[in-house]
């Protein structure tokens, strides 16, 4: 095996552990939940892994990837209740199969790609629009993932 096919491969289990670690923090919160207190060892150790680049850039791409689709499933299935459609309904609104929507609204890993959400969202009378990140969320996401501190980029919106 090559230098490079070794590290490649390190560098893969690297991440799969970062992904593992990320999905163990979020899957212990109730769904639609983000915040809880950030004690005790598990959170001791989870700094320090933090302080790798890598490690906390990659942790928090996936933060966002998860929060991004919890809060968008989240409010899809909301308003599809509020407007009174079942989710049969909603599939044959968008013209899918009642497996998609059910998918997409229960599936715990749900990833749902922008077409559907948009399809989605048109049918419950919604639209999809991107909003710029609190301070908060940009120093849990956006500096991690840019590599820089939160002074290097607060001026940015």
């Amino acid at each position: 095996m090559s230098s490079s096919h070794h590290d490649d491969d390190r560098h893969q289990r690297h991440l799969d552990g970062v992904w593992h670690l990320c999905h163990t923090v979020i899957d212990a919160l109730p769904r639609g939940t983000m915040a809880m207190a950030r004690t005790g060892a598990f959170w001791d150790r989870h700094e320090a892994r933090m302080t790798d680049p890598e490690q906390a850039r990659a942790f928090a791409a996936e933060l966002a990837r998860i929060r991004t689709v919890d809060t968008v499933v989240n409010a899809l299935d909301e308003q599809r209740t509020a407007v009174g459609l079942s989710k049969a309904a909603l599939a044959r609104a968008i013209g899918s199969d009642a497996s998609v929507v059910r998918r997409l609204l229960t599936a715990t890993t749900s990833n749902p790609t922008l077409t559907t959400v948009a399809e989605v969202a048109a049918a419950l009378g919604l639209k999809v629009e991107l909003v710029p990140m609190n301070e908060t969320e940009k120093v849990e996401m956006t500096h991690p993932m840019l590599g820089t501190s939160a002074t290097a980029t607060s001026g940015a919106a």
